[in-house]
């Protein structure tokens, strides 16, 4: 069979014509396509404001500096992320502490963030892994009168829900969301952010205009003195193009379609490897019944004591079958420049769950014969891979 990729973006000719448009305007930059991106976003999601960046990383960094987190700052985060989360963090001169995952969803785990806030406490950083939504409402029962704020890594929870709430209107400092080229939608590279507070969503935009007080946007439609500009803070060069939101935009235009999709997706993933399941062989992410994931990957649990194989040998398996995996993700400790920094948290969860998941394809794009394939050759695998002595 041709190669079946892990991503694949969900492009017609609606993302053409639509840049195509922006190019044709000759104006490039941010300007009213990423406004009006922000507006759709805004509406869709009931969210009070929404700021559309270059990327999430960026958006994230915006964020901590304009909720007043720096240096020496304490930071509960989870290990279990994209490092760009942690870069953020060390870049800014915080002093990170790492909380454990659960085994069930591989958020962040409740018990043991409550064991790590303390009165130095300034953030916690709770990430929505693969889409499927954190226990926000848990953490700010931790929180509760307590000065702590919540900025959220929802990278992949865009149109994420828990209850009848989306991910981003949660009344947290901060929730932001990527557009990464593999993401739910897409924009190539960009990112959004929702914030509750107007003062902070007028602080996130001072900074990623570079500090100046108007956008280059604002300032071209003033026909009195548009060349004039102020710069009241030293800011970052983080803001979203034109060209990048037309894309999104038209992206955003089929989010209804796009996520219902992926749950169909992962529900046919779940039945055919539902033998599985049920002999506790693999084990998919647990999503709670109330809560709803944008499934933007499909990750498995393998029971490794019950097999004769590793989660390594299966990815070397699927390689030679022509089906792309990946581990979402390496752990912030297990990378060389972060290893003895983090060397003193105790993770266990967080450990055991890294070696032992493996992502298969999920992508729009899937074809039933695809999903057919890649389920039948990881049944096939694991089940020729047994341990006997187990039983």
């Amino acid at each position: 069979m041709k190669k079946i990729k892990l991503f694949e973006p969900t492009i017609d000719n609606k993302e053409f014509s639509a840049v195509k448009k922006v190019l044709k305007s000759g104006w490039l930059t941010y300007g009213k396509v990423s406004l009006e991106l922000e507006e759709q976003i805004k509406k869709k999601f009931k969210l009070s404001n929404v700021i559309a960046v270059n990327s999430c990383t960026n958006g994230l960094h915006a964020s901590l500096v304009a909720c007043d987190i720096g240096r020496y700052d304490e930071v509960i985060t989870s290990p279990f992320t994209f490092v760009s989360t942690i870069n953020n963090l060390h870049h800014i001169g915080s002093k990170i502490v790492l909380a454990d995952i659960n085994r069930e969803d591989f958020n962040i785990d409740l018990e043991d963030l409550n064991k790590k806030v303390n009165k130095h406490t300034k953030c916690i950083l709770p990430v929505h892994y693969g889409g499927n939504p954190a226990d926000i409402f848990g953490i700010k029962q931790i929180c509760k009168n307590k000065p702590i704020k919540i900025i959220e890594d929802a990278a992949t929870a865009i149109g994420s829900k828990i209850g009848n709430k989306y991910v981003g209107s949660l009344d947290t400092e901060a929730s932001v969301f990527s557009l990464y080229g593999n993401k739910i939608i897409i924009s190539g590279e960009g990112g959004i952010i929702s914030v509750k507070n107007s003062k902070i969503e007028k602080r996130i935009r001072k900074l990623i205009f570079c500090g100046m007080e108007k956008s280059p946007f604002k300032r071209i439609n003033n026909k009195k003195e548009n060349w004039k500009y102020n710069v009241t803070v030293p800011g970052y060069k983080y803001n979203m193009s034109d060209v990048q939101s037309s894309i999104a935009l038209a992206q955003f235009k089929k989010i209804d379609k796009i996520i219902p999709d992926r749950e169909k997706i992962a529900n046919l993933y779940t039945n055919l490897f539902s033998e599985l399941i049920d002999d506790n062989l693999v084990r998919p992410i647990k999503i709670l019944k109330n809560n709803r994931s944008t499934h933007y990957i499909y990750t498995l649990l393998l029971n490794t004591e019950k097999l004769k194989i590793s989660r390594d040998d299966l990815i070397n398996y699927l390689k030679l079958k022509n089906i792309d995996t990946t581990v979402h993700y390496i752990p912030a400790h297990k990378h060389k420049f972060y290893a003895k920094m983090f060397k003193k948290f105790k993770l266990p969860n967080c450990n055991y769950v890294f070696d032992r998941i493996i992502s298969i394809p999920m992508h729009n794009n899937l074809t039933n014969n695809q999903i057919n394939f890649i389920s039948k050759n990881i049944k096939k695998f694991i089940e020729k891979n047994i341990n006997k002595n187990f039983y």
